[in-house]
């Protein structure tokens, strides 16, 4: 296990590693959350919990919530040199508790999102922020979102009233990825599609959800290019270039922030 000055914390001895989209995807979560100190965040769905150690070290009180297993161990893996608090379960205390909630690629997996996303928004203080990043335009289906148990991919509209009726103002809304992440889709498809051929049993949609944020091993080959001069220059760039597009619907996935209007 180590740290990345570009790519954060990864893992290969545990099978798990940044892949490009979670790293485009860092850069905006981290642009958004520059000082956390004495502010108390939970990360819903955390998974590794990677980008937990990244708000821990910029001073946030941070705790992810984690329902697999499997997720849990590695992000109390990831997390073991960090006071990051790993749960299982919400605590039934938790109203007007958190300064910063975030769920990433979380929603897209329930099928109640509208109840769920409320139940978060109630964790948050008045003024509070929500963080949440999903796989946007259902015309953008393929067998990745199959392989990870999604439900849906949002459209524009259909995200901005979930978070107006869920009493969130939105602050920023960005379509993150693009272009790198759109070239490559093609790439994406043969590997997932791979990946569904060599399961021995047809999965469940939860086992598929579970799985769906640890599961990098095969990934660690790419990483390891990622890590060359070459990778590092292409990654860096594909960070900068997507900037001017954030306003766009050119990109892979949605990247929202709002603030808790303390009215719901």
């Amino acid at each position: 296990m180590f740290k990345h000055f570009l790519y954060g914390t990864a893992a290969p001895e545990l099978g798990w590693v940044p892949a490009p989209r979670y790293i485009l995807r860092r850069s905006r979560v981290l642009h958004h959350l520059k000082i956390g100190k004495g502010r108390r965040s939970l990360d819903i769905g955390c998974g590794a919990g990677a980008l937990l150690v990244d708000l821990y070290d910029r001073g946030f009180e941070a705790s992810g919530l984690e329902s697999g297993p499997d997720a849990v161990s590695v992000a109390k893996a990831l997390t073991v040199q960090t006071s990051v608090n790993i749960l299982s379960d919400p605590d039934p205390q938790w109203r007007s508790t958190f300064d910063v909630i975030s769920a990433f690629e979380v929603l897209e997996h329930i099928k109640e999102d509208h109840e769920a996303l409320g139940l978060w928004v109630s964790w948050l203080k008045p003024g509070g922020l929500f963080l949440a990043s999903v796989p946007c335009l259902m015309k953008r289906w393929t067998v990745s979102d199959d392989w990870a148990g999604h439900v849906r991919r949002y459209e524009r509209q259909e995200l901005e009233d979930l978070f107006d009726k869920a009493g969130l103002d939105i602050v920023a809304f960005e379509s993150y990825g693009f272009p790198l992440a759109n070239l490559l889709s093609s790439q994406r498809i043969k590997y997932y599609q791979a990946e569904m051929d060599k399961r021995s049993a047809v999965k469940g949609l939860d086992q598929s959800t579970a799985s769906s944020g640890i599961d990098r091993s095969g990934l660690i080959s790419v990483f390891n290019k990622m890590c060359t001069w070459p990778g590092l220059l292409a990654m860096w760039l594909s960070i900068q270039l997507q900037r001017p597009f954030l306003r766009t619907n050119l990109g892979d996935g949605y990247f929202v922030v709002g603030r808790f209007r303390g009215d719901k």
